[in-house]
């Protein structure tokens, strides 16, 4: 438990120091850096949905799932 609160601690400390610094990571990225750094956030965004679709299904339909997962890859 302690090392939960630890981890939320650290991520809030690095959230607060960069909302605080947005002005100069804005100049220091520039208009280029911030696109790119938008399209990775909202890639990174979407396979997190990706997962959370993927979970939903797997607990609402368990064998739909285990089709799924014995499927043969190619």
């Amino acid at each position: 438990m302690a090392i939960l609160f630890l981890a939320i601690v650290v991520a809030m400390a690095i959230v607060f120091v960069m909302l605080r610094n947005a002005a100069r990571i804005q100049k220091y990225l520039g208009p280029f850096g911030l696109n790119i750094t938008a399209r990775l956030m909202g890639l990174v965004l979407a396979a997190i949905a990706v997962q959370f679709v993927i979970r939903s299904v797997e607990s609402v339909l368990p064998e739909l799932a285990a089709v799924i997962r014995a499927a043969p890859r190619s």
